[in-house]
């Protein structure tokens, strides 16, 4: 094959040359358009602001949590020009620099909102029923054992409150002793009604009133030498007069929750009998094992109920959070780490105390405390 019949070579009876020279136009061409391209979308991507999603006038980083079917307030800190707003619940597109939004569902949403058609500004948000987080109600319940004891029987009395409890005061009324151990023991002489009263830390709200019938032995035995009147020892020694029917023993403003004692009860009547209470079970777990279970009902692995076979307050035992001063309820704890992403809701470490039932009464947990932009689970917990 000469020279001459290679130039002269056709295809589809055009010279080769004139396609390589329209291949190589088309190829310069397309280079050309997405060289446009990506020089216009940098451009654009380098025009937006630093900015971020205010809720309520926060910043949605500091909004753990918001309340469902509530009315809540959405809008870019810095940037204005026209605004659009995704909430993430599958309700549609907003347009506005200051919008509205209800959440109807509880759940993690992701927001986004775009200013101009490129800038993207996005948060998520966690919205729970803000009756699930209100403080539980305090219950104080108080066992006397034997149930229905009789003069000169030691009556021992044990509490089961549902918060953790770093003070007793026991006390029977009309006397001024105080016991101040987390069980008290008492014993009556004469038979009669008592009020047995327990104030747990320090904290009249607190105030329990236990009424007791102490039967007569037999045969009874009188102190005449007190005209009748009788007396009753604690474990502190001091004497303590009964109570009659008449008897107002707690006078003042605190009297809301005065139990009255019917004079004609009798012994065993219309009381449960608490003899046979079953105390809580002991702690079966180390603080290693208590720290997986824990994680995993964090991850929403396992449900919070798991945990109540080694806790005698249940959801409301109170945990403190490294060194935060303000202590959470169990139940708080778990839905607020729940908030976070699954990657942030990591805990370092767990210990606890037992209380005198040998169960876990309280919880230090440890979190990562570092303040790096995307850690975000110690602000859940700071105090206000």
């Amino acid at each position: 094959m000469n020279a001459a019949t290679v130039l002269s070579r056709r295809l589809l009876r055009m010279d080769y040359r004139v396609w390589a020279s329209m291949a190589l136009v088309c190829f310069f061409s397309l280079g050309l358009y997405g060289y446009n391209r990506i020089r216009l979308h940098y451009s654009r991507v380098a025009g937006c602001v630093p900015d971020t999603i205010l809720v309520d006038n926060k910043r949605i980083d500091d909004i753990p949590l918001c309340d469902l079917n509530r009315l809540i307030l959405f809008k870019l800190q810095k940037t204005a020009g026209t605004v659009i707003w995704d909430f993430g619940d599958g309700t549609g597109k907003i347009e506005g620099q200051l919008v509205q939004h209800t959440y109807t569902k509880m759940g993690r949403f992701p927001i986004v909102a775009t200013v101009g058609g490129t800038c993207n500004y996005e948060g998520v948000i966690a919205v729970t029923n803000p009756l699930d987080l209100l403080p539980p109600k305090t219950v104080v319940e108080i066992f006397a054992d034997p149930a229905n004891p009789k003069t000169g029987q030691t009556i021992t009395f044990t509490s089961v409150p549902n918060i953790p409890a770093r003070s007793y005061e026991w006390k029977v009324s009309g006397s001024d002793s105080v016991l101040r151990d987390s069980i008290a023991t008492f014993k009556f002489d004469v038979a009669g009604t008592y009020t047995v009263q327990l104030i747990i830390n320090n904290d009249i709200a607190t105030r329990k009133l236990f009424p007791l019938k102490v039967g007569a032995d037999t045969p009874p035995q009188p102190d005449l030498s007190k005209n009748g009147a009788g007396t009753v020892t604690s474990n502190t020694g001091f004497p303590v007069p009964p109570i009659t029917s008449g008897d107002n023993p707690f006078n003042g403003q605190n009297n809301q929750q005065q139990t009255k004692i019917p004079p004609d009860v009798k012994p065993g009547g219309n009381k449960p009998d608490t003899s046979k209470q079953i105390p809580p079970k002991p702690t079966v777990v180390d603080a290693n094992a208590f720290k997986d279970l824990l994680q995993q009902v964090v991850n929403e692995e396992k449900e919070i109920g798991d945990l109540y076979e080694y806790l005698d307050y249940k959801g409301s035992t109170m945990v403190k959070v490294n060194a935060e001063e303000t202590l959470v309820p169990l139940r708080e704890f778990c839905k607020k780490m729940q908030s976070l992403k699954k990657k942030k809701r990591k805990i370092e470490s767990v210990s606890f105390k037992k209380d005198d039932k040998n169960s876990i009464g309280s919880i230090q947990v440890k979190i990562p405390d570092n303040e790096g932009f995307f850690s975000k689970a110690t602000k859940l917990f700071k105090k206000d």
